[in-house]
């Protein structure tokens, strides 16, 4: 499967959004897991994206030496829950919207 990602680096809490799901999800059941918005400028029923099926991945670390590719593919990992060795970049190594192929 391939899936498209936009990389926030320097974040002050790691976490993956796509439309209206946040990863890791809340420690308590009562917190809200995401705020609830309506349709989006482009029409489109995505708050946080411009387009479908985008994810969104925070990363702490900065884009230093292929580091935050590296804590993007770990995350992802974990999302997915597939072993690391499963995701590869398959554009926008230097860029932060991202091609991901995700092998099951």
């Amino acid at each position: 499967m391939q899936i498209k990602i936009k990389v926030i680096t320097n974040a002050k809490k790691e976490r993956i959004i796509k439309d209206g799901e946040i990863f890791p999800r809340a420690k308590s059941e009562t917190a809200p897991l995401f705020k609830k918005n309506s349709h989006s400028d482009d029409g489109s029923i995505y708050p946080h994206t411009k387009q479908a099926g985008v994810y969104k991945v925070y990363v702490s670390v900065p884009p230093v030496e292929g580091r935050a590719n590296q804590r993007i593919i770990e995350l992802l990992s974990e999302y997915f829950k597939v072993k690391k060795s499963r995701i590869t970049i398959i554009s926008g190594l230097k860029s932060k919207e991202k091609t991901i192929q995700i092998d099951s």
